[in-house]
């Protein structure tokens, strides 16, 4: 086994803390069974702690380069926008702000001015994750040998975020590509996203946790008998059986396709099943 531990200060900007343990072991070790795990886990968390120096508002302190998305005494991943509070409702259509309808995003008045406004902006999370795992087991019992690995990255409070749409150009609604878009209706008060067709007067974007648990790899494998009479008579040294898959179960409460790929454009990781048989002469 092994354990690391990192605390980098990468500049008087910013530090990084970084911890890796590696575990691997054998749960059991007879004859005619065999059990191997190991155990892999990471974090990293970094702060930003100053930037160019401005104090523009005279306040004293250091100003954050909002433009930039950076924030002192924050990560490098930090999320600044709209806090969403639900969705503006029938029942709210005769008080709706100016600019908004229903079935839109229903802000929330964070400077309680009672507009909404880029003031109203606020730091909601982060883009990093919190920590990774991995497991892998071997078991064997004589010649049958099954192996897997589960994956996981997990945002902890507010972390892996990242912020989820839909599409709402003409082709869209052309070819009705919104029919499995969980959006606002009146059948649908508690949609995730706005009702087609209509947009916040603020850039607003919905953020979600992209936390999830991953069956990666997967494979059922039988070694025949190098001392079998039949191989021996044809010459095979050795011949394997298996049957293996990848990404075949994903868990996770994200909405789009894979929470993994989000920022790559949402392509889902391929699911496969594989057979084959190995014979060596």
């Amino acid at each position: 086994h092994s354990v690391k531990i990192k605390l980098n200060s990468l500049s008087s900007q910013m530090y990084l803390f970084h911890i890796e343990v590696i575990l691997n072991g054998k749960v059991i070790n007879s004859t005619n069974f065999k059990w191997d795990i190991g155990l892999n886990f990471s974090a990293n968390k970094n702060k930003i702690n100053k930037l160019l120096g401005y104090d523009n508002d005279g306040d004293g302190k250091e100003d954050d380069l909002i433009s930039s998305g950076l924030f002192i005494g924050e990560s490098i991943g930090s999320i600044y926008n709209y806090p969403i509070e639900g969705m503006w409702q029938i029942a709210d259509r005769e008080n709706l702000p100016a600019g908004f309808h229903v079935g839109t995003y229903k802000l929330k008045d964070t400077n309680g001015d009672g507009e909404y406004t880029p003031d109203d902006r606020a730091l909601i999370g982060r883009t990093e994750p919190a920590y990774r795992f991995g497991i892998q087991n071997t078991v064997k019992y004589k010649n049958l040998a099954l192996r897997f690995f589960i994956k996981s990255v997990q945002g902890g409070k507010d972390g892996y975020l990242s912020g989820m749409g839909y599409n709402r150009e003409q082709s869209t609604f052309e070819f009705n590509m919104l029919d499995n878009i969980d959006y606002w209706t009146p059948s649908n008060p508690n949609g995730l996203f706005i009702v087609p067709g209509v947009s916040n007067p603020l850039p607003v974007t919905r953020f979600f946790d992209r936390s999830f648990v991953r069956l990666q790899d997967i494979s059922l494998s039988y070694d025949f008998n190098k001392e079998a009479g039949w191989m021996k008579a044809i010459g095979v040294k050795g011949c394997n059986l298996y049957v293996s898959g990848k990404n075949l179960v994903t868990i996770s409460d994200w909405p789009g396709w894979d929470p993994e790929t989000a920022n790559k454009g949402d392509k889902p990781v391929m699911k496969s099943v594989t057979a084959g048989l190995e014979i060596s002469f």
